[in-house]
């Protein structure tokens, strides 16, 4: 799930499919589909996030335009625990735990919940 800025999400899953093109003709290239852990799964779109970062802030902000992107991150990788992670516009990540089962983007009037059973 995504809220903010739909140009940021558009060019973070940019970035994301383009390391799956071209991960298949470099065995050493990081994507998606080769992170052993969620956590590392949200740690690699933290890093594509803060590349759109760096690419359109000024640009945005030039323009009234704050640099908005939140991301929800949710699944599971084989023989591991399910784990749903909230990633901020500065591409790090908090994630739902029993004390804290839910995580919440958007603004309140429409807010999206994803709770997780942890």
């Amino acid at each position: 799930m995504s809220s903010g800025n739909l140009s940021l999400t558009q060019g973070t899953l940019a970035l994301i499919d383009e390391d799956l093109l071209l991960g298949g003709t470099d065995a050493h290239r990081e994507h998606i589909m080769n992170r052993q852990t969620l956590y590392e799964t949200v740690r690699y779109i933290g890093s594509k996030v803060r590349e759109i970062e760096k690419r359109d802030r000024v640009a945005l902000e030039a323009d009234g335009f704050d640099f908005n992107i939140h991301l929800i991150v949710g699944g599971q990788i084989a023989g591991l625990a399910p784990e749903v992670h909230l990633i901020y516009p500065q591409g790090n990540s908090i994630h739902a735990t029993r004390d804290c089962p839910f995580l919440q983007i958007g603004e309140t009037k429409y807010g999206n919940d994803f709770g997780s059973r942890l």
